[in-house]
């Protein structure tokens, strides 16, 4: 039954349920009254939410949340409420029986229902009334939820992350690990799409303070939370899951950390290296798994940006540090072949194909990466609009070419990097497989210097500058030459030009 309701006699009914709610009313009489005020209130009168705001018993709602805790055994929350009434509730009386106890997630939902209003409030997201509730709010977080209570906790939270506070209350242990729980299997696609948004948002607004403002409130609130929280859970993820929640974590690592100033990265390893080491050994064993596997191309992309992003933020020693390795692998592994007892032998572990697959991993990945740079710049090649006037900025989001390259060539020069550094110490490496490596360079850069050539002849100077597909592949040239100056007669007189321009600027 529905009945009109005129503006002041609303006005009238909020304020008797705001009575409702005193400190002194009966626990009946204020959940009485909060389960009302959902269908009294406009989400576009703004004034009156902030009426109603201003006079919460927020202990209450506390409460509410917490009811399978905190709520006295001995107080039974019943619906006595008059006929003239029943028409505000007719959802509700449909799920319980007017003598019936209120189930918890009745009251929680209640609860969440109230605060949704606030958190729509512009004036009101910065209130710390309202942030103070995103820890209670978190424990309503539950995988599969059937009630919608954790989807609709997650969006208020997100609307509350302008704040400084809200931020740093979301990035919490306890919170984030909720948040987080969500990324599993036994969560809904559209929990775990929620839960990883707001985690890049909160993040991303996170940085742009620290950055903007100087926040070291947020800093230290961004370190604690990669240390203790989020680089724990997603490495371990990333290592062991076999499953979605594998791709996830992945994809969610990536876009924190492509953000993430690297200040914070270093200030992260200088102090905590030896848990950031475990932490990309058990990284890089995940995304070995994904490489070395059968995987849609999406995935393989993330991946490889994944691996690219922590190469720029840690640098190379984490990734190709197995090669190291590889000798030892190699001589091993056949005379374990030959010796192995019938039964199995006990004592000196033996070399597995897992182990061996690590170690060669770094060679691998270079291999794949420098495959997938040559069809691209083949692919760009062949395109004199992608070749000489795309950027990087001006390609769409869904140009997997422009988008990729940078990642490619990351860990080609982070490759490059290792192989040259005076500090390698190339024993116990393969020296054939470094052999190989480049070998596989070689052809790289030969590929790289066909298609600056290329675009050299076929566009004006001045393009080819303002190209920064042209202007990153003179960049890694460069780097390159600066072992191997073997391809020089390659170079047109252009390329090579440009090559010793961007020397001299460096």
């Amino acid at each position: 039954m529905s009945v009109p309701v005129s503006k002041e006699n609303r006005a009238a009914e909020i304020d008797q349920c705001l009575k409702l709610l005193s400190a002194s009313a009966s626990d009946e009489s204020k959940f009485t009254a909060l389960l009302i005020l959902p269908r009294l209130l406009d989400a576009n009168d703004e004034n009156t939410i902030q009426h109603v705001f201003g006079r919460m018993n927020f202990k209450f709602l506390e409460r509410l949340m917490k009811s399978s805790k905190c709520i006295n055994s001995s107080v039974t929350l019943v619906f006595r409420l008059s006929y003239k009434l029943q028409w505000m509730f007719v959802s509700l009386t449909s799920k319980i029986e007017p003598t019936a106890e209120v189930p918890e997630t009745v009251m929680q939902e209640i609860a969440v229902n109230i605060l949704s209003f606030f958190s729509n409030v512009d004036s009101l997201k910065s209130s710390e009334d309202l942030i103070a509730r995103i820890p209670t709010l978190s424990t309503l977080i539950k995988p599969s939820d059937s009630n919608d209570i954790t989807k609709e906790v997650l969006m208020m939270v997100m609307r509350l992350q302008d704040s400084e506070l809200a931020i740093s209350a979301t990035l919490s242990s306890t919170v984030l690990s909720r948040i987080l729980s969500l990324l599993g299997i036994n969560a809904t696609s559209e929990e775990q799409e929620l839960a990883k948004h707001l985690c890049v948002l909160t993040y991303g607004n996170a940085f742009t303070k620290i950055e903007q403002q100087n926040s070291q409130i947020l800093r230290t609130a961004v370190l604690e939370s990669l240390k203790f929280t989020l680089l724990p859970t997603l490495s371990s993820t990333i290592r062991v899951k076999q499953d979605v929640s594998k791709f996830i974590a992945v994809d969610l690592l990536h876009r924190v950390l492509n953000e993430c100033p690297t200040d914070i990265t270093k200030e992260l390893y200088s102090t905590e290296q030896q848990r950031v080491n475990i932490w990309c050994e058990n990284i890089r064993s995940g995304l070995r798994q994904i490489l070395t596997s059968k995987t849609v191309s999406d995935r393989r992309d993330q991946a490889f940006s994944l691996i690219a992003t922590l190469l720029r933020h840690i640098g190379p020693n984490w990734l190709f540090c197995t090669l190291g390795k590889t000798a030892a692998v190699a001589h091993e592994a056949p005379q374990q072949l030959e010796k192995q007892p019938a039964g199995g032998a006990k004592g000196k572990p033996v070399v597995t194909e897992e182990s061996e697959i690590d170690a060669r991993f770094p060679a691998l990945l270079i291999q794949l990466a420098s495959l997938e740079a040559r069809l691209i710049l083949d692919e760009l090649g062949g395109d004199p609009d992608a070749g000489g006037r795309k950027t990087l900025q001006e390609a769409p989001s869904s140009d997997r070419s422009i988008a990729m390259l940078p990642m490619f060539y990351q860990i080609i020069e982070s490759g490059i990097q290792y192989l040259t550094s005076e500090d390698l110490d190339l024993q116990g490496t393969d020296i054939d497989l470094i052999f190989k490596i480049r070998n596989i360079l070689r052809e790289l850069f030969k590929a790289i210097i066909d298609f600056l050539n290329d675009i050299q002849s076929k566009h004006a100077e001045q393009d080819v500058f303002e190209n920064i597909v042209a202007l990153a592949s003179v960049r890694l040239l460069a780097i390159w030459t600066e072992e191997d100056d073997s391809l020089n007669e390659e170079m047109s007189s252009a390329t090579l030009t440009m090559v010793e321009t961007f020397r001299d600027t460096q």
